[in-house]
């Protein structure tokens, strides 16, 4: 993990602000909030002209607690309380993800009002199939999947892909039933730079190195 991630300044700027450019960026979106318990993020959000009109309470704040449903309820909740105001859809982008395009939000707003679906998720298809997983018992190696797939060629495997994190598009009715990922959820296919989710320092490195290129292209 990395330390205060969502403020570590990449080229100059704060992780979290490049979600907070790209969700102002885009043209399906009417309101950027920021949910979090941090001093420190409140006022980097509120620099780059985002809206934190509430603090995040604190056991909603552990690790342990999902965004999804909980953060987002909370939020939901505080609004409806405070303004009387309850959004139609709402979107949830992880400051993580800084690669992701403010087309691809509305790619994903306009899907889920289109299909009327109950949620769209960002997804990317896996390089390493767990087909070809394989586990270890002591020092003992075995296939994760028993079956004769460990000798096919990779192309010959059905395509899997996972959920990145970078956008989650619902309705706000859809967060409050219990069994939310259940229901009829589409999927938009990104490509392996827009679903690059910051985890270590490894991750903060190349996406720095990422946003050079492109600054030099």
């Amino acid at each position: 993990t990395v330390p205060k991630k969502n403020i570590r300044k990449i080229l100059g700027k704060p992780l979290i602000a490049y979600t907070i450019e790209q969700a102002k960026q885009s043209n399906t979106l009417t309101r950027v909030i920021v949910s979090t318990e941090a001093d420190e993020i409140m006022r980097v959000a509120k620099s780059f002209d985002c809206e934190v009109p509430f603090k995040r309470p604190m056991e909603l704040a552990t690790d342990d607690v999902p965004v999804l449903p909980y953060v987002v309820r909370h939020a939901i909740k505080v609004l409806k309380e405070r303004e009387n105001y309850t959004p139609d859809i709402v979107v949830v982008l992880q400051p993580t993800c800084p690669l992701r395009k403010a087309n691809e939000i509305d790619e994903a707003v306009n899907k889920l009002i289109r299909t009327g679906a109950d949620m769209v998720v960002s997804l990317c298809e896996v390089k390493n199939h767990p087909l070809r997983m394989w586990k270890l018992d002591g020092d003992k190696v075995s296939p994760f999947v028993r079956s004769d797939a460990i000798y096919a060629q990779r192309q010959d495997f059905p395509k899997l892909y996972r959920i990145t994190g970078s956008i989650y598009a619902f309705w706000t009715k859809t967060i409050f039933k219990d069994n939310f990922f259940e229901g009829d959820v589409r999927g938009i296919i990104f490509d392996e730079l827009s679903s690059i989710d910051i985890d270590t320092e490894l991750d903060l490195l190349f996406v720095e190195f990422i946003l050079t290129k492109m600054h030099k292209a």
